[in-house]
């Protein structure tokens, strides 16, 4: 499989993501060394891959509990959200993920919300995402997850990006 992607970063990482979905760890950050691999000296593909790979490497991270090395590169990814508007929301996703993990199921609702605010759009039907809600808002309540959910989206555009990059 990975020979048809060849070195199309975005399609590398997203067969990562896929792994990770799919409950395989391991196999997920196997194949973003790949990627990393075949790109290795060329400048562009580097920094493209990287683009890709970091928020797939996060979501690992976040996944496997190891929350210390997602809050080190959740900045990275917001950061480069920036450079590709369609990549504006995995950032603030993954806080909300982080943040949940973490044990702060009201920031986190606050969190999923913003990602709207820095996008434009909200995909309830992502699976990560919908996996989200519910548990969201299992832990919190129909009442008090609507309201922090709320609050993210009161928050103005350039406020949500400031307190992303802020991480």
């Amino acid at each position: 499989m990975i020979e048809l992607l060849g070195e199309n970063p975005e399609l590398r990482a997203g067969l990562a993501d896929l792994h990770r979905r799919h409950g395989e760890p391991d196999r997920a950050e196997r194949t973003l060394r790949e990627l990393e691999s075949v790109v290795q000296g060329m400048p562009a593909a580097e920094q493209t891959a990287a683009i890709h790979i970091a928020p797939v490497r996060t979501a690992i991270r976040i996944d496997t509990g190891d929350t210390a090395a997602a809050r080190e590169l959740l900045p990275w990814v917001v950061a480069t959200g920036g450079w590709l508007s369609h990549m504006a929301a995995p950032g603030a996703e993954l806080l909300a993920r982080l943040l949940a993990r973490e044990g702060n199921a009201a920031e986190a609702a606050t969190a999923l919300r913003m990602s709207q605010v820095v996008c434009g759009t909200f995909d309830r039907g992502h699976p990560d995402l919908r996996e989200l809600i519910g548990d969201l808002t299992e832990r919190l309540g129909a009442t008090a997850y609507a309201g922090a959910f709320d609050r993210g989206a009161r928050m103005p555009r350039a406020a949500a990006l400031d307190r992303l990059r802020s991480l």
